[in-house]
């Protein structure tokens, strides 16, 4: 569905985003000692920014 509405540029950007995002998620949660409070926070601005992206998209 996603790739429907973004440009192949846009959503090659977001699939290497959410792939990074998942990888971080990976290493947090199996690895908690290795993730420091400045990786979480960024975590969150990277999924923030693709939840933008996608929605934008979605309303026009």
């Amino acid at each position: 569905m996603i790739k429907g509405v973004l440009t192949t540029e846009e959503h090659g950007d977001i699939k290497k985003q959410f792939s990074s995002l998942l990888d971080l998620k990976n290493a947090a949660e199996y690895q908690p000692d290795f993730t420091s409070p400045e990786e979480a926070k960024n975590s969150i601005k990277w999924a923030e920014r693709i939840l933008a992206k996608v929605k934008n998209k979605l309303q026009k």
